[in-house]
């Protein structure tokens, strides 16, 4: 589907199967409809043209890899009711400069946002526990992150390579740094540890 370059999604449209739109290279913008609630596995993956999506309030599920190498998306702001992000969910997806999470996010997923080069800001939320294995690896612009209260866990290579990475503060709640957490961070200078861990 190399030609396509927009789609109407009817009203009622509650899932978007695995693979429906992959590799759709021509797809500049997506409107996803009220009512949808799931983005299958590599959905929208390979649609390096793709720019902008605006998701539902009721969306529930971005599966594994449902954007990943969407070379040419810049900003993601997700619905309060989302739930799931799926592994590698934006993997690739290099021109993403920032991310906002939804409130009663828990986890983020392995390789969620990995080689996600450009970007700089991520506001966690209040509700996340883990950050699953190399979920930010090669985030290369990201240069802070605060942390939430609640967070527990810091997966293997969770930032790896985050080269401009420059200060971590780490909540009091954390239990468990990963192997390779923060390795090549080549600008980190600050880091504050819990008196817990």
């Amino acid at each position: 589907c190399s030609s396509l370059a927009s789609v109407a999604f009817p009203d009622a449209l509650q899932t978007i199967e695995h693979g429906a739109f992959c590799d759709c290279s021509s797809l500049a913008s997506v409107a996803f409809p009220n009512a949808l609630q799931t983005i299958g596995l590599r959905a929208f993956s390979g649609c390096s043209s793709l720019a902008a999506v605006v998701f539902s309030d009721a969306l529930q599920t971005i599966g594994r890899s449902a954007f990943e190498k969407c070379s040419s998306l810049a900003s993601v702001a997700f619905p309060n009711a989302l739930q799931t992000i799926g592994a590698r969910a934006f993997s690739g997806s290099s021109s993403v400069a920032s991310v906002a999470f939804p409130n009663a996010l828990q986890t983020i997923r392995a390789r969620a946002f990995y080689g996600c080069s450009s970007l700089a800001s991520v506001a966690f939320p209040d509700a996340l526990q883990t950050i699953e294995q190399a979920a930010f690896y090669g985030c290369s612009s990201l240069a802070s992150v605060v942390f939430p209260d609640a967070l527990q866990t810091i997966g293997r290579s969770a930032f790896e390579r985050c080269s401009s990475l420059a200060s971590v503060a780490f909540p009091d709640a954390l239990q468990t740094i990963g192997r390779s957490a923060f390795f090549g961070c080549s600008s980190l200078a600050s880091v504050a540890f819990p008196d817990a861990l």
